[in-house]
């Protein structure tokens, strides 16, 4: 088991980092998912943003799949 973790920005609060993490099964797959990742919409800040954005932007990149 490989866990890709992706750094996602920092929450207006308290500046704390906020990430995307999965779980995957085998190296390759796992690079395969950080490229993924990092150049999908998941990289924008979490910051400031509502649940009913961030579950927005999840069902794009759901439908981009």
């Amino acid at each position: 088991m490989w866990e890709v973790r992706i750094f996602t920005g920092r929450r207006d609060t308290r500046g704390r980092p906020t990430r995307t993490v999965r779980t995957v099964r085998g190296k390759r797959e796992a690079q395969r998912l950080a490229i993924d990742l990092a150049d999908g919409p998941c990289r924008a800040f979490a910051g400031g943003r509502t649940v009913g954005d961030v579950l927005d932007e999840w069902v794009e990149f759901d439908a981009d799949m």
